[in-house]
């Protein structure tokens, strides 16, 4: 699977992230759904929480992030969402079914994460 590498730049306090659309279009999954695991795996310091906005052409997360952290955070996605955890295979359904062996797993990301991601429309 050749995926768009995700690029990070660290803009005041948070981080603008690249190319995250395109990976999820070639994975056939929702840019939301990357962005809740993304606001779900991204420490903030208490009581603050991470929050993601995501824009038409980038999103932004309201964490300072290493430059390696967003492709970190997209492989982290794929084994976490996307692996089925009975057969391995890549591929876990949306509904949490595996299209490989039929077994359904649960969403892994909190349904209560929700409330850190807003989208924009440009």
């Amino acid at each position: 699977m050749n995926l768009p590498a995700p690029v990070g730049t660290l803009t005041g306090k948070g981080t603008t992230v690249v190319n995250l659309r395109e990976a999820m279009a070639v994975l056939g999954r929702p840019l939301e759904h990357l962005a809740r695991f993304m606001a779900w795996q991204v420490p903030s310091p208490p009581p603050e929480r991470t929050s993601v906005v995501i824009y038409p052409t980038y999103v932004t997360v309201s964490a300072s992030l290493t430059p390696d952290a967003p492709q970190k955070l997209l492989v982290a996605y794929i084994e976490n969402c996307l692996r089925c955890p009975a057969c391995k295979s890549l591929g876990r359904g949306q509904d949490g079914t595996c299209t490989q062996c039929n077994v359904q797993t649960p969403d892994p990301v909190p349904p209560e994460v929700w409330s850190q991601v807003a989208e924009v429309l440009e």
